[in-house]
């Protein structure tokens, strides 16, 4: 790319050159430049005066040539030629040396002609370090160059030497050869008669020390692995960041020990990544590039040449993770050495591949299979061999199975080595290597692209030495020649082409044994076209001309790409483009497109990229006429009463119209009150103003010259709309006993409403009131309850509304009666019902009212059904008021009822519709007149003012407000004493509104696009909301919230992904919702478009830098950059389909990334226009079938019943611009099938019929003395074949010649006569063909006359046409012919007669029947011309305005005049392609378009094209109106279970917020959430008890709340307590495990709950309760219960009494008196206390009688103890006698005087 855009610059100038003497000296210079430059010459610094004397100039498009006539010595000099235009200047110079005879040095016979080389250079290959030299014989000038350059800017001195030696011999020396030395060297030799070149390569073979040895290294330049094919992008060389600069003496030949500082560069996945360095030194610098260390060899994958601006290009193709890594390039020579570095980052797709693409080996003539796995089944892909995309065919298998993609590459060859990708579409690339092992090791390039002038060279490496190779050019074998140098090496072969020229162009082949390898050879030349040629202009037709012209005689020379024609006002100057086409052919201009009557003149010119050829224009001009056609017709239109209804038409000229209203016809000077009239260029509007009912059903009319247009104007009554209420305050949560207001407001006064709960009507008489004043309506309940809790609908008819109100706290139901008193307030005829409900259905209940008892009356009724009780008052009046009680004996239930008067708890609110400043008044009726009343106002007394009045008129008690403000807001009481009335007064702003905002606007954007979002409210100082997707936006630095007075903003200065979603602006009153879309930013465009990428700094003045696939771009003609404050662009101002790639804007510390897509124009087939009939031929005929493409340079490939067709000798492939041609030279019987071309976008099917039969005219008539010439071709040359005159056969003879040519047979008979007439037979056998002749002899006295010409005739495509002509006489034998040919009476072609009239018609004409008819009567002739016009395609049915609903489908459908036609659909004037969202259906003469899942982006005109009409539609896409069809239902459930919350919406697709109690639930491993269709779910495991809380899921304008009651499950009982046994006085423990441990339990025994006590022990471990009795008694037996609350279980314990037996008896005891007795008796327990009686007495303790557990005592007795003294132990008893003696006895021993006596119970 010229990096100064249309600056001039020299394509070619002249050389020094000399001239003898008086000859003529032509300076010939080519300049190109955008504007065309112009032209000063100047001679030794003078400028020069031209055209004077002998000098003059010659200009032929961009070549300019100065003539010096007659040259003399005084001509000698420097002459300079200097080209200048707005953009730049530039000059050359060439020296002209003008000898006379004597100097003139001629050489034998060779002195009239240029130079001729006796002996040429050879070319060389040596190894580095060696020394070459290259000789050549040859008289003249010499000088050598390399590679296009002097030897001396590339070369220092001491590097080469040139020699001259006797005998014209001339050498080159090369010193010390260096890798740079390779290349291609030209000797040129000049003298007086011209130049001769001669040119050898040489290669540099490196050492085997250095490690990138490689056979590429010493290549010579230009050579395609030194220099690969550069796209346009290529041509760009701005110089990388990072320079290495070596000049002469600038390093000291140390290397640098650390590497300089790395810049980082990153690609995409897929691309390439060029690096160059621009390195400048004398001698020439050697490169060497790394890669983490390693020295980088060409491969496949890696290019590494020299481009012509002296940068160094190491180019990465297709980079993969594995090419991440630093990149280094050193530079050296022997002035030192340096280096520069950058580090490569892949950036990977976010979709990947699950197994990708691996390299593979396979040997020649093997099929090569690569694999990859996708990650979706239904993932589509794409297969390309580099950047060549394939399409299945014998070669290419490509094969999908699940996830698998396979490539089959079927007999693989040297040019299927290569790179492999499977794409992805969009979303990935998988990269492998392809490398077939054959005789081929390195083979040529794909495609080479050279500028004409500069050598070409090809490089192969065969595996082995190969004798007679052969290259070859399209075909054609080359051999060595003086351009053309051919060498081998060993393994080493090589091809140059010196100086190649445009005819060097092809297809370059490469052939060794078997292998082969061939690459694409462009030769490029930047010269404009040439112009047309032809052109004529036809004025026939009615309102039309029709150009015609052919494309430039030298097309291949610089091919147009496009034709641009110009016409022009006959009388005016300019010229005004009309048409671009990218075909020559012929174009018609209607006169609908042409602004205003008038004649016009037209001229065309050929354009490439190169620049315009000359303007030819066409001969004459033609008057031309607009006629105007409806372009937007009427609509018929729905106003309401009083608004004003508009109609609109527009045409497509500009012309006056009138309108009728009912027949009435309208005047514009005529206007009044009741309609208005507008005219605007082509747009015509009626506005009727304030519209009645009485003008429903009107017809609206609308007439201009040939147009007629009407529409029905249709008048209902106003709708009634409700003002939207933001949600937050449709959603109320209330305590009970709060009061609740619902509020709505009309767009129209006293319209009824209905006020609905859950769908049924609301009742009256449970305190509800409803209250209308005006546009307001209100629902008040003073004290709500749960059962209040639901969805609330104000329904106005046309428009309803809905609050959902919850009342917080739980509601029980009562199963029994409850003691606590109710209070009820009632308003007089209120029905009170009192219910009770019992736990008995038959027990007898007593109603008493303030302590009498109640009967039942017409006034009071009591109900009893079952447990309910019910009393009734129908009717309540005041003095109902009381105490109620429902009494069941031991039971009662108290209801305080309060009854008041309408007036006393109803206040009347009267409301004026305004903002502040309005008058209030609050009104309460009392019961009776001249009751005190006190005002309060939030609890405090209100005094009357200046600013609150109040009044008092009999019953009615005013407080006026009378002007209010927003302080007044609150609640007012009215208090009379025993009763009160309560008003909630809020006083607002004035209502916000929204009088404008951006909201309809199409709200689509790209990543990295400003967003802004406005508002303009009614009023400066209100406050604003702004919501993303319910949640109120934060103002950040990705997020700006700007206000400046009633104006609000929200701005996003660069958007992204996530930015998407619905975006709210809530002022309250009002709210505007913006439907927000940002998409990757992939910019797609057509050829030719203008391309502008745009950025935005923080910094204005931060530099930035422009990368293309990584490469960095530079300014130019074909790009631009733009810098502006922050602002950035890039633009392509015609875009390429070469410009596709991915841009970035590189700000250093930043990045913005553009993947351009540019779009070739779809390829379509313009000839023939139809499939073609049959084509039928005989054997050996030659066959051609043609098409004619949009685009000259677009590739087709043919197909024969399937199967892709090859050229080869029996089928001819031929390309002449756009015309696609094959040729079958001679047909035969398997040529027959069904041939299909194919382009990229279009397919035309020819369908061949050859067969072997002869073939011979029907009909013949010749005159006299003609030749009559028979032929026909059989199927076999065997076939025998006899000629047949009337049934005889006949032989050669002096007039009769029979020949047979192989297949050919031929019957000649020479100057036939009329009795030569008859049926000719050949006959083959099997088959026979007959002609009928007929010969007319000389009529003397005949007279033809032809009375009525022929006429030219215009058809439309598929009429008949009638051609006739009137001759005279009757019997003249007629002949017709079209286009030249003759024309048989065939179905479609019809001969007719009657009398002297001739008839020809032609039925269903088509395109190619356009030409001339001729009628041939015996010497004279008559021609028409028959033209068929295309048939215009008009749409019957048209295209009308639909509404529908955001997810719908939306059909469009129209109806065409022509079943065939082809349609094209647009929106928004975008073109519509075929994919997932649209749907285009063919059927029949019917076009639809269907939109799937439409969205609010959807929304905008469509418009339905076809080649000469159009029609469109505005589809309005309304938000989806989201309802609940199935709410939530509250679970209660256990813990640690699992419970499932589900809903359905009326719509699918539904994005919905989960809360729990408020808060977002967010998906984890107990919290699955899932939407399936219409259906959402919550799924909640695990659950504990905290989980208990209100579960609501949102979306949209839609809420449904249930509840979650989480319970602990039941305690249950694991072991239970088992009966126990023990004896007395033993201990017993009961014990029992529950399901858990924390569980509170309770024992009893016998019903009465056990306290703790010392022998009572109740304790838990863990999960066991145990219950512990310690010396057990009787009394402890029992049954012993463990409650655990949800469950009980009960043991018994049993004790044991013990039975006791005296072990030792009592023994009778005698003492004296008042000496001591002792009893003693020993029991079986030692425990047990025995009683001691006396004769049956017990005993008790005394100063005497001592009782002790081992015995009795009984001290100082006396004569009365005697007795019997008795021991009771329980079970046993034991008895002995006391005696008591006198004085003098001391003691007696118990054991002495014991008695036993023993008794048992």
């Amino acid at each position: 790319m010229d990096a100064f855009g249309g600056a001039p610059r020299f394509l070619s100038s002249p050389r020094t050159f000399s001239v003898q003497s008086g000859t003529n000296a032509v300076l010939k210079w080519q300049v190109a430049g955008e504007p065309r430059p112009s032209i000063v010459w100047e001679k030794d610094g003078s400028v020069l005066e031209l055209p004077s004397g002998r000098m003059f100039v010659e200009v032929n498009g961009d070549a300019y040539s100065l003539l010096v006539s007659q040259a003399g010595p005084a001509d000698s000099g420097r002459y300079v030629c200097k080209a200048k235009n707005s953009v730049g200047e530039t000059y050359a110079a060439a020296l002209l040396k003008v000898e006379t005879g004597s100097e003139l040095k001629p050489n034998g016979d060779f002195d009239c002609q240029p130079p001729i080389f006796l002996n040429r250079p050879v070319s060389a290959c040596v190894t580095r370090g060696e020394d070459v030299t290259f000789a050549c014989r040859v008289s003249g000038q010499l000088e050598w160059e390399k590679d296009g350059r002097r030897l001396s800017d590339i070369f220092e001195s001491s590097h080469y030497k040139m020699d001259v030696e006797p005998g014209d011999w001339h050498s080159l020396h090369i010193y010390n050869a260096r890798l740079p030395d390779a290349g291609v060297y030209v000797c040129r030799a000049q003298n007086s008669f011209g130049e001769s070149t001669a040119a050898a390569v040489l290669l540099v073979d490196p050492v085997a020390c250095l490690p990138h040895r490689d056979p590429s290294q010493g290549a010579p330049q230009n050579c395609h692995f030194k220099k690969p094919a550069e796209s346009p992008e290529d041509k760009r060389h701005p110089r990388h960041p990072a320079q290495i600069v070596l000049s002469e003496g600038g390093q000291n030949g140390e290397v640098l020990s650390s590497l300089p500082p790395t810049k980082s560069f990153t690609v995409n996945e897929g691309k390439h990544a060029k690096f160059r360095c621009y390195v400048i030194g004398k001698p020439k610098p050697e490169i060497v590039w790394q890669k983490d260390g390693k020295v980088l060899s060409p491969g496949r994958r890696h290019l590494l040449y020299e481009d012509r601006e002296g940068y160094f290009i190491l180019k990465v193709l297709y980079c993969t993770a594995r090419d991440c890594g630093l990149y280094v390039c050193t530079a050296c020579n022997t002035a030192g050495q340096t280096l520069s570095a950058v580090r490569l980052h892949v950036r990977e797709p976010q979709l990947r591949f699950q197994a990708p693409l691996m390299d593979i080996e396979v040997l020649e003539h093997q099929d090569a299979v690569l694999e990859c796995q996708v990650p979706l089944e239904a993932m589509p892909t794409a297969w390309y061999l580099e950047d060549k995309r394939l399409q299945p065919s014998p070669k290419y298998l490509m094969e999908e199975q699940g996830l698998l993609r396979r490539l089959t590459v079927r007999d693989a060859r040297a040019d299927d080595d290569g790179i492999y990708l499977c794409e992805m579409e969009g979303k990935g690339r998988s990269i492998g290597e392809l490398s077939v092992q054959g005789l081929i090791v390195k083979r040529l390039p794909r495609k080479l692209d050279v500028m004409e002038g500069e050598n070409a060279a090809f490089y192969v490496e065969t595996r082995e030495p190969v004798e007679a190779p052969s290259w070859g050019r399209n075909g054609q074998e080359l051999v060595e020649a003086p351009h053309t140098l051919i060498r081998s090496f060993g393994k080493t072969h090589i091809l140059v082409l010196v100086h190649v020229s445009r005819q060097d162009a092809g297809v370059i082949t490469f052939m060794a044994g078997d292998s082969q390898t061939s690459a694409q050879l462009r030769v490029k030349c930047e010269i404009p076209p040439s112009a047309p040629v032809e052109v004529k202009m036809c004025t026939t037709r009615s309102n039309a001309t029709l150009l015609t012209w052919c494309p430039p005689l030298d097309l291949h020379r610089s091919p147009p790409s496009s034709y641009i024609l110009e016409r022009q006002t006959v009388g005016e100057a300019e010229w005004v483009p009309c048409l671009t086409t990218d075909v020559a052919s012929m174009v018609e201009v209607p006169g609908d497109g042409v602004p205003q009557e008038a004649d016009y003149c037209f001229r065309v010119c050929s354009a490439n990229k190169y620049g315009c050829s000359e303007h030819v224009e066409f001969p004459g001009s033609v008057h031309l006429v607009p006629r105007a056609h409806i372009k937007e017709g009427l609509q018929d239109v729905t106003v309401c009463i009083s608004e004003d209804a508009t109609f609109s038409v527009k045409l497509s000229a500009p012309l006056s119209g009138c309108w009728f209203l009912s027949g009435k016809r309208l005047a514009k000077e005529e206007e009044d009150q009741q309609y208005h009239i507008i005219h605007n260029g082509v747009s015509h509007t009626l506005q009727v103003k304030n519209v009645q009912l009485a003008a429903n059903g009107s017809e609206v009319r609308f007439e201009t010259n040939g147009v007629k247009e009407s529409a029905v104007l249709y008048v209902q009554a106003p709708r009634v709309h409700i003002t939207p209420v933001p949600e937050a305050r449709r959603l109320r949560t209330l305590l009970p006993g709060m009061p609740l207001l619902l509020e709505c407001e009309l767009s129209m006064p006293d319209v009824p409403v209905c006020w609905l709960k859950d769908g049924n009507p609301i009742a009256l008489d449970n305190g509800a009131c409803v209250q209308s004043e005006g546009y307001i309506h209100k629902l008040l309940i003073p004290s709500v309850c749960s059962l209040d809790s639901g969805t609330y609908i104000c329904d106005a008819r046309d428009d309803a509304i809905s609050f959902t109100v919850a009342v917080e706290g739980k509601w029980k139901e009562k199963k029994h009666l409850d003691l606590s008193r109710e209070a009820h307030n009632y308003k007089v005829a209120d029905r009170v019902v009192l219910s009770c409900e019992l736990s008995h259905p038959d027990v007898t209940v007593h109603w008493y009212k303030d302590g009498e008892t109640v009967k039942e009356s017409q006034d009071l009724l009591m109900e009893n059904v079952g447990p309910h009780h019910h009393l009734i008052i129908p009717s309540a009046r005041v003095q109902d008021t009381g105490e109620f009680v429902c009494d069941v004996g031991g039971e009662s239930v108290f209801f305080n009822i309060t009854i008041l008067a309408i007036w006393s708890l109803v206040p009347t609110l009267k409301f004026y519709k305004s903002e502040k400043l309005n008058r209030v008044v609050l009104a309460c009726e009392l019961s009776r007149p001249n009751i005190p009343v006190c005002w309060y106002k939030d609890g405090e007394k209100v005094e009357e003012s200046q600013d609150l009045l109040l009044e008092n008129e009999g019953p009615h008690c005013r407080l006026i407000l009378v002007s209010a403000h927003i302080q007044d807001t609150g609640e007012f009481v009215c208090d009379a004493g025993g009763d009160s009335a309560f008003f909630n007064i809020t006083v607002t702003d004035h209502p916000v509104r929204i009088v404008h905002s951006n909201d309809e606007e199409n709200h689509a954007y790209q990543v990295a696009e400003r967003v802004e979002l406005s508002c303009e409210l009614s009023r400066p100082d209100a406050p604003v909301h702004w919501y993303k997707d319910g949640e109120e936006v934060e103002e950040s630095e990705r997020l700006l919230l700007e206000s400046k007075g009633p104006h609000h903003r929200l701005v996003i200065p660069s958007a992204q992904v996530e930015d998407s979603g619905e975006f709210v602006c809530d002022a309250g009153g009002d709210s505007a919702f913006f439907n927000i879309t940002v998409t990757e930013a992939i910019h797609a465009y057509q050829t030719s478009d203008r391309v502008v990428l745009t950025c935005e700094l923080s910094c204005p003045n931060a530099p930035v830098q422009w990368y293309k696939d990584g490469e960095e771009l530079e300014e130019g003609k074909d790009l631009l950059f733009e810098s502006e404050g922050p602002h950035r662009r890039l633009i392509l101002p015609s875009a390429q389909f070469q410009d596709t790639g991915e841009f970035v804007c590189d700000a250093g510390g930043d990045s913005a990334f553009f993947s351009v897509t540019v779009a070739e124009p779809p390829v379509k087939i313009v000839q023939p226009r139809r499939t073609p009939s049959v084509l039928k031929a005989s054997t050996g005929d030659t066959v051609t079938m043609a098409c004619v493409l949009s685009h000259g340079n677009a590739p087709v490939h043919w197909v024969k019943d399937g199967v892709r067709v090859e050229a080869n000798s029996g089928l001819i492939l031929e390309e002449e611009g756009a015309r696609r041609c094959l040729v079958i030279p001679a047909a035969g019987p398997e040529h027959s099938g069904k041939y299909i071309c194919h382009t990229l976008d279009d397919t035309r099917t020819f369908t061949l019929q050859v067969s072997g039969e002869c073939r011979m005219p029907e009909h013949r008539s010749l005159a006299t003395g003609e030749d009559l010439i028979l032929a026909c071709e059989t199927s076999s040359p065997t076939v025998a074949v006899r000629w047949l005159w009337n049934g005889k056969e006949l032989a050669a003879a002096k007039r009769v010649c029979i020949e047979a040519t192989g297949r050919h047979q031929q019957l000649t008979i020479l100057s036939v006569t009329p009795g030569d007439s008859g049926s000719y037979v050949c006959d083959a056998g099997t088959d026979q063909r007959v002609t009928t002749v007929e010969v007319a002899g000389e009529i003397q006295s005949k007279l033809v006359e032809i009375i009525s010409d022929l006429h030219n005739l215009t058809v439309l495509e598929g009429d008949d046409a009638t051609f006739k002509v009137v001759v005279c006489p009757d019997d003249v034998r007629l002949n017709w012919q079209l286009n030249g040919q003759d024309v048989v009476n065939s179905e479609r072609l019809a001969i007719t007669k009657n009398g002297l009239c001739h008839t020809l018609t032609i039925r269903q004409c088509r395109l190619s029947d356009t030409g001339i008819v001729t009628i041939r009567a015996e010497g004279l002739s008559s021609s028409g011309r028959l033209s068929v016009q295309e048939a215009q395609v008009l749409f019957v049915q048209t295209l009308h305005d639909l509404a529908a609903e955001e997810g719908q489908d939306v059909r469009l459908e129209v109806e065409l005049s022509v079943e065939s036609a082809e349609v094209q659909w647009m929106k928004q004037g975008i073109l519509l392609q075929q994919n997932p969202r649209y749907s285009m259906e063919v059927q029949g003469p019917k076009r639809a378009l269907t939109i799937h899942h439409i969205e609010l982006a959807d929304r905008g005109t469509y418009r339905c094209e076809s080649l000469h009409d159009r029609t469109q539609a505005r589809l309005t896409v309304e938000p989806r109106k989201v309802t609940v069809k199935k709410p939530l239902l509250d679970v209660e459930t256990l813990e640690k279970e699992t419970v499932t919350f589900e809903l359905e919406l009326s719509h699918p697709n539904v994005l919905g917020v989960w809360t729990r109690d408020g808060i977002r639930v967010k998906p984890s491993s107990t919290c699955q959430m899932s939407a399936t269709g219409c259906v959402h779910s919550l799924t909640l495991q695990r659950l504990t008890l905290d989980d208990t809380g209100t579960v609501t899921f949102t979306a949209d304008t839609v809420r449904s709340s249930a509840r979650l009651t989480v319970r602990e499950p039941p305690i249950i009982m694991l072991r239970l307590p088992q009966d126990l046994g023990i004896p007395e006085t033993g201990s017993a423990t009961f014990e029992c495990e529950l399901s858990r441990p924390l569980a509170e339990v309770k024992w009893y025994k016998d019903g009465k709950e056990i306290q703790v006590s010392p022998n009572c022990r109740i304790y838990s471990v863990g999960r066991r309760r145990l219950l512990q009795l310690n010396h057990c008694s009787l009394e402890d037996a029992g049954e012993y219960t463990c409650d655990a609350g949800d469950c009980r279980a009960s043991a018994k314990l049993r004790i044991f009494e013990r039975q006791v037996q005296i072990v030792r008896e009592l023994e009778d005891v005698r003492v004296q008196e008042n000496e001591n007795a002792v009893f003693i008796c020993e029991v079986s327990l030692g425990e047990v206390k025995g009683e001691w009686y006396h004769n049956g007495e017990k005993l008790k303790v005394t100063s005497t009688v001592k009782i002790r557990q081992e015995g009795k005592w009984v001290w100082s007795v006396e004569p009365a103890d005697e007795g019997l003294y008795t021991c009771d132990a329980l079970d046993d008893r034991s008895t002995a006698r006391l005696l008591v003696e006198g004085k003098g006895v001391s003691t007696v021993e118990g054991e002495e005087m014991k008695t036993m006596l023993r008794r048992k119970d």
